[in-house]
Order: C-alpha cells, then structure tokens, then sequence
C-alpha cells in the first residue's frame, strides 16, 4: 500500500474515534442541543395571542375559601407521595425500593420557584403570566383514591361556577398512577379561556438530584425529552427555540428522562392535547429546570379526562406490563413504554445483545464488574482469528522494514517509483496493510454500545466491582479531591484512566515495534504516544466499568501481541538455523572424490 495512503488510513481512523467519542462524551452537555422532532410541520409553533386585557386577571376564584391547608401522605408498596391540598398538587413521589446515596429516593427534584407537581393552570397560561390553581382544595380518601374538589366562580360571576375534581389513583405493585381530572358547570357556561380549558403541569425537575461533581460524567446526567407517536416506533427527542417547545398535532406520550428514572404521560384521549414544555436552568449550578404541560382544549359540556403516567425505574420489566390490559392492575394496553429505552441511539441492538451476555455472565458470577472482564473476554475470542491475522500481518511488515529502507534510498528522488515499489514489495510479501484497522473498526461500534450500555444499564446503578475503590461502575472511581481543578479532568483523581493510559502506551508500544514498516518517525510517535493520550483526557470522567472494559481489552492485547512476537522469534531463529545447516551441508569440501598421484601409487601397493 502506498505511504500517503496508508497515513491517511491511520489518520481517518483516529479522526473518526475522537470525534465520535468526543460526541458521546458531550452530546448531553446542553440539554438544549437535542434532535428536533420531525413528525410534523406542525412544531415549535408560537404562543396563541394573548389577552392584553386580561393578561393579569385570575378567572377562576374560589366559591369556599375555608378549607386548611394541610398535606396527605399515601403509601403503597411502590410509593410513598405527600400531597399538598393547596393546589391538589404533589410534594413528593418517593420510590419506596430505591435509595440515593444512602437517602429515600424523590422523583421530584424541588427549586426555589415551585416545589409542586400536578398543578393545574388556567387556559395555556404557563410561560407568559402562569395561572396556577393554587388555592387550597377539600379531600377526601376513597376506595385507595385521593380525591381533591372545590368549586369556583368563573370571572367572579356568581351565576358561572365551575366543580374541579383530580383524583389519583395510585399504583400497588406496578409503577404508574393515573390522573383524573372533572372539570363540572355546576352553574353558566363552560370553561373557556382563548380556546383552552386547563394545563396540567409536570414542575420543576425529575429526580434525583443531579451527581454533586464537577466531571463531565456528571454534566451528562441531564434530562432530556421524548416524544412518541401513535404511528412510529422510536420516541424523538423534543428540539428547544429559546428553551421552549410547543406541539398541536396527534401523539401517543410525552417522556422526560434521566439517567436511570423516567416520567411518562399518556393521556388517553391525547387528540384533545396540545404540548408545552420548557428548559432552562444553570448547566453549572445544576439547577437545570425540565418543565412540561399537556394544554387541554376547551369543549362544551362535562371536561372528563385521564392521565397514565409512569413514574420509576428504567427497567424494561416495569414499562411492558403496560402494553397488555390483563398485565395490570389499571386496565391500559400497547403503551410500549419500553420503546424509550430504545431512543437516542442507533446501536440499541448491539447494546441489547451485550446486555443480554452481561446478564448471563452476572448469574454465574454475581458481579458485573467480572461480568465486563468476561465479556471482554468473550469479545476477545471472538475477534482472535482476525486480530491474529492482523498481527501476523504486522509482523511481516516490521520484517520488511530494511527493504523498505533500501527502496526510499534508492527511489528518494521519485516518489511515484517508491510508491510502486513500495506496492509491489507488499504484493510480493503477501501483505495486507489494511488488515490492520479491520479489528479496531470492528471494535468501534461495541466501544459505542459499550458507552451507552454502561450509561443507561439500570442493573449498573451503584455496581460495586472492588471495595474501597470502583463502587459504582456506571460512575467515574475518586480516590481523592484535588484541592484546584485540572483542565480536562476537574478536581477528582480517578486511577482508572491512568492504568488505562499505561496499557494503551504498552500495547502500541509493541504494536509499532512489529508494524514500523512504511512510517515516519513522527507518525509513529504520535500513535505510540499521542494517541493515548488524547483518549486518556477524552475519557478521564468517563464511568469506570467503560473503561474497566477498554483496559481489560487492552491486556488481552498486550498478552497476544506478545505470545505473537515470541512465536515470530521462534519461527526467525528456527528459519535461521535450517539456513544455516542448508548452507553447510551444500558448502563444497576439500574432498572431490578423485585421489592424488601418490596416494594412488599408495595405493596400488
């Protein structure tokens, strides 16, 4: 293969690795650089025009103001919620199964501007001037159902009076609960304000509390929006202008997701919906806001809607029993909740099947951080025929190194000549450069799915491998604080990366020693070095199990490249000895089989 070529090989192939990697390691950094939803023309639509008249008017006003405000706390075998009669809104949903740092885990994660979820607001009031119905309702419990009421005058007209009932019904033994909202003419005309009834309102964030660290593995644990149709598969990630979105057109659910936990909410009749919903926030502070509104269209009549909403665990488990009616205890079906485990990746498959080996190999050896190093393992055996070929290959290209030497000696003032050569000596020699990149372009997408398996995988959360060190595989190791912070690696010392260095510097160390044929001195140095080291800043606060599996990878590599190189010496000190007997067994001797002159008369005597 020609020179030129063959750089530019190399250098396509690290180009491609840095900055796909480079884009896994910081495509959630801004919450607000997601992919655009695409079903519709009908996206990102402004704001209806507003009443400047009545721009600061509260239409919905309380027949009964007497009623004391107070929480309710309802427990299940799956949650423990506090509600807040004010409002008829939700304080915390707290998942009874789960801890966060040793604490109750809440999946509402509260702020200094509202610390309440469910409110309903009036009309589509929900970024300009908000409305909330936040005055204190009346409650009661009812058959394992919070049900909150109140009536109120509409526009402070005595003869207009509105009954809002919500009524939740919580979930025994599976992750859901479902919401009812009544909005009843108790006297006068329906609800109406600029063509919409109500907002019901997911606020401020999902929980947990985001990781307190300043890595970059923790700027990913943002939140991020889903959106999915009746008609497609895959949710699609929502698309923000200036931190809000809005949609009008049919869809299935709205998912707000983080790391591990997940908010999904279906309403049943979703045609009669519109979408709100916005982000904002300090991405440094951590105080990030995900806020979303499902806007209710106002009709004539009795208001009777529900709301399916999921709120746990990303577990594929806990989401499909929601896709069959005899699965569940509320009666809903073809939900496909699971589907938003599928979204935001094009490897889903890939990561599927090494989830499934990971999984396997967990119940023989209840440990996942074995489990990576026998998957890693298994990779390894499975790709040694071609590593092997690759390393043989290499071999025979560091052998032809003099060769090499004498065709740039000989053609250095035509390079067209040295290349063809060049090309010709490797055509001779049986050797296919390219065969080198083959295993590592293999290896790529299962680094990839690897990445987003390790990220995503629920069973990681919290995964110790080795005590007192990596106690979370899904998380960067910390041995200790640094009292400043480093650029590219913060103010947290992880070991991991820097065995991870070690090996990567160790096994291209070996690699260029078998494979310098064809390279310039820098070329070489910038793999054998550079290379590593650009990875080792990239990955610095990346989660330990990553690269526990890329180390792992590394010496298995190393132990082949060597049993490679010693089997190679073998075959070149054994091909130099059978050479060397050739050559003295044909090497003529001072006896030709014909006797000299005396020795014959010696002879004949």
């Amino acid at each position: 293969m020609k020179k030129p070529l063959l750089i530019a090989i190399t250098s396509i192939v690290v180009v491609a690795l840095l900055g796909v990697l480079l884009y896994f390691t910081t495509r959630d950094k801004n919450v607000d650089k997601v992919a655009t939803v695409t079903e519709t023309t009908q996206e990102n639509k402004t704001e209806p025009t507003v009443d400047l008249e009545n721009l600061h008017k509260k239409h919905l006003t309380p027949v009964n103001q007497d009623s004391i405000r107070e929480d309710v706390e309802f427990e299940t075998s799956i949650y423990r919620i506090i509600f807040d009669t004010k409002g008829a809104s939700v304080k915390s949903i707290i998942l009874k199964d789960y801890s966060e740092n040793g604490e109750e885990l809440d999946l509402l994660l509260k702020s200094k501007d509202s610390d309440r979820a469910f409110l309903l607001y009036e009309g589509r009031s929900v970024f300009v001037n908000p409305t909330p119905i936040n005055d204190v309702f009346d409650y009661k419990v009812e058959d394992g159902n919070v049900i909150f009421e109140k009536e109120f005058y509409v526009d402070e007209d005595p003869n207009n009076v509105v009954k809002i009932r919500k009524t939740f019904r919580i979930g025994d033994s599976e992750y859901m609960f479902a919401i009812k909202v009544d909005m009843i003419p108790v006297r006068g005309s329906n609800v109406n304000f600029n063509g919409y009834a109500y907002s019901l309102g997911f606020e401020p964030q999902l929980g947990p509390s985001f990781l307190q660290s300043t890595s970059r593995q923790a700027r990913q644990n943002t939140r991020t929006f889903y959106l999915k149709f009746e008609n497609k598969k895959k949710p699609r990630s929502l698309g923000f202008s200036g931190g809000i979105f809005t949609y009008e057109d049919p869809f299935q659910w709205l998912e707000l997701t983080g790391k591990y936990f997940s908010y999904i909410i279906a309403p049943q009749q979703s045609s009669n919906f519109h979408i709100s919903a916005s982000q904002k926030g300090s991405e440094k502070e951590r105080n990030l806001e995900s806020r979303s509104f499902l806007v209710r269209k106002a009709e004539n009549g009795n208001i009777s809607d529900v709301f399916n909403i999921y709120l746990g665990p990303q577990l594929k488990n806990k989401m499909n029993v929601f896709n069959r009616a005899q699965d569940n205890s509320f009666g809903v079906q073809n939900l496909y909740f699971e589907r938003g485990l599928e979204a935001g990746g094009s490897l889903v498959w890939l990561q599927t099947i090494l989830k499934w080996i990971m999984t396997f190999f967990y119940k023989l050896i209840p440990n996942w951080g074995i489990s990576i190093i026998l998957l890693t393992i298994l990779i390894k055996l499975l790709l040694f025929p071609l590593q092997q070929k690759s390393m043989n290959s290499s071999a025979k290209m560091g052998e032809l190194t003099p060769r090499i030497n004498e065709i740039k000696e000989r053609y250095k003032d035509d390079p067209q000549k040295m290349n063809e050569a060049t090309l010709n000596l490797y055509k001779e020699a049986d050797i296919h450069p390219f065969l080198s990149f083959i295993p590592m372009l293999i290896q790529f997408p299962i680094l990839l799915a690897m990445y987003g398996l390790l990220n995503k995988h629920f069973e990681l959360r919290g995964a110790m491998f080795i005590p007192g060190w990596i106690t979370d595989l899904s998380s960067p190791e910390t041995l200790f604080n640094f009292p400043f912070s480093i650029p590219f690696m913060g103010t947290e010392f992880h070991l991991m990366p820097i065995i991870y260095l070690a090996t990567m510097i160790f096994l291209m160390v070996y690699t260029q020693k078998s494979s310098t044929a064809g390279q310039s001195n820098a070329m070489q140095k910038f793999m054998t070095y550079g290379f590593p080291i650009i990875f080792f800043f990239m990955l610095y606060n990346t989660s330990s199990g990553l690269l526990l599996y890329w180390t792992m990878s590394n010496v298995f590599s190393i132990v082949q490249q060597l049993i490679t190189n010693i089997v190679t010496k073998k075959k070149k000190r054994a091909k130099a000895e059978e050479k060397i007997r050739e050559d003295k067994e044909n090497k003529p001797t001072l006896y030709t089989g014909v006797l000299p002159p005396k020795a014959k008369k010696k002879e004949r005597k």
